[in-house]
């Protein structure tokens, strides 16, 4: 059986002709972009792995967006949007937004401008 185009997303990503389930591997990304429930665990990981002092690949490819949280009053998840915050001027990312909508924006930005997203066959 052939490859799913998930399958051949990544593969094309990661400059190899085949990947398979189960398998890890690094590609290399167009766009990065996670919002406050998904942004503050995985920079918990980043800087455990690679430390305080890392820095991202390329901070004008990470769109942080706090989505869910935004309007909220509970006080943990308004710390879910600070660490956001805090990483985005920590590392020089400029694609923060204050925004609803994360998908739409996403799309708008970015998607929409590169045709290229839609070429893998």
């Amino acid at each position: 059986m052939g490859m799913t185009l998930t399958e051949k997303i990544l593969a094309k990503a990661s400059g190899r002709t085949k990947v398979e389930p189960g398998e890890n591997i690094w590609v290399e990304t167009d766009v990065l972009m996670t919002h406050d429930v998904c942004g503050p665990g995985t920079i918990g990981v980043f800087k455990k792995e690679f430390g305080d002092d890392a820095k991202v690949w390329n901070p004008d490819k990470i769109v942080l967006i706090p989505d869910h949280y935004i309007f909220t009053n509970d006080e943990r998840a308004n710390r879910n949007v600070d660490i956001l915050r805090d990483f985005a001027q920590e590392q020089g990312i400029k694609y923060f937004y204050d925004a609803l909508c994360a998908q739409r924006r996403i799309t708008r930005l970015f998607v929409s401008k590169r045709p290229d997203f839609t070429n893998y066959r």
